[in-house]
């Protein structure tokens, strides 16, 4: 301990600032790393996405909650072609943004809150949409009130959501909701999953 006291005291001013100084600045940057592609990823689509997913900070009276969750919200409530109408619409504009996401972000995309409450909170809606107050009778039952428009839409949340979270996340996924459905709980997994648009063929309507 004496010796390195001793080594220290013998450096320079200008030596012990300049350690000083550098020491300094490895801090901050560890603190603050660049910007990385990802980040100048997301901060586009967080662009393009400010009217639906975010609050606009420049607003003098802030709303307290952003337009897709006022969308999400009343199409939970009304169950609905209408009352869903603007719910699917903006789903839509938001995974157009995310196909735009490259495939090296996917990971980081994927760990971002708003994004990862956006897919696993739309997927869950959808399903429970579809599924309704009861089990379907059959498979092709499936959709419920769902056509055309709202299927690829659904697709296309299904296939973003495997991107992001990996192929098996759609399976695990589906064994903590499908046992939710109303009517579920006393069918076998099995029986109940071929049931619900987490098994739907998306192929049907490409």
């Amino acid at each position: 301990m004496g010796v390195k006291i001793q080594a220290l005291a013998n450096l320079s001013r200008g030596m012990l600032a300049f350690i000083i100084i550098s020491f300094g600045i490895f801090l901050i940057v560890a603190s603050n790393p660049p910007p990385t592609v990802c980040d100048s990823q997301y901060e586009h689509f967080e662009e393009k996405t400010k009217s639906i997913l975010f609050i606009d900070k420049k607003l003098k009276v802030k709303p307290t909650k952003t337009k897709f969750v006022l969308a999400f919200e009343r199409c939970r409530a009304e169950n609905s072609i209408g009352g869903c109408y603007e719910f699917f619409v903006l789903l839509k504009d938001i995974l157009l943004e995310l196909n735009n996401t490259p495939e090296n972000c996917y990971a980081d995309f994927g760990g971002r809150n708003v994004i990862r409450e956006t897919l696993t909170n739309s997927l869950e809606l959808s399903t429970r949409l579809a599924w309704g107050v009861k089990p379907p009778a059959n498979y092709r039952e499936a959709p419920g009130w769902f056509e055309t428009p709202n299927l690829v839409v659904f697709c296309d949340l299904k296939e973003k959501y495997t991107q992001f979270y990996g192929k098996n996340a759609l399976s695990t996924y589906a064994k903590k909701l499908v046992p939710q459905l109303p009517g579920a709980a006393n069918m076998p997994f099995n029986t109940a999953w071929p049931l619900s648009m987490l098994a739907f063929n998306c192929q049907s309507v490409n």
